[in-house]
């Protein structure tokens, strides 16, 4: 279910075009990032890094769980090359598809992060259609798990 919505994005070229469809990439900025997350997850950011009011974490209300890191002024060098600096935001990602998922402009293995469960997405790199879909990913696969009753039998 976490996948639905990505299938589409692996047709892209790596330029981000669809097949056959020559539109240009929309980009979100941190803000508007900020904005969708709010009116499609109604989850509002937390500052929890003293001092610092750059770097916003996401979390489930259930669980506390992050399921995005929004960090402003990364240097691209740590991204894995580049000049400049530039706002990513981490994503939780199943390691099923976290390979394809990388191979999509401006995403790549995450920053400060577990690699093989986590990746970052390059805002000013990455098309806005696409990293709403990995948003939702990454809040779907931290979604809260239901609790299983004690003595329930789970049929295995």
């Amino acid at each position: 279910p976490e996948l639905t919505g990505l299938s589409r994005l692996f047709g892209q070229s790596a330029r981000g075009e669809a097949a056959g469809n020559k539109q240009r990439r929309r980009f979100m900025n941190p803000e508007q990032l900020i904005g969708f997350i709010g009116d499609k997850l109604d989850t509002s950011p937390d500052y929890p890094f003293p001092g610092d009011r750059e770097s916003a974490v996401f979390r489930h209300r259930g669980n506390r769980k992050w399921f995005a890191l929004l960090m402003r002024g990364i240097p691209r060098g740590k991204l894995g090359g580049g000049e400049g600096k530039t706002d990513v935001v981490n994503l939780k990602c199943n390691p099923l598809v976290s390979g394809s998922v990388r191979g999509l402009p401006g995403v790549y293995p995450a920053y400060h992060m577990n690699k093989e469960h986590w990746i970052s997405v390059a805002l000013d790199e990455a098309d806005g259609e696409a990293l709403c879909a990995l948003v939702c990913m990454s809040y779907d696969l931290t979604f809260p798990k239901a609790k299983r009753r004690q003595g329930s039998d789970d049929g295995a």
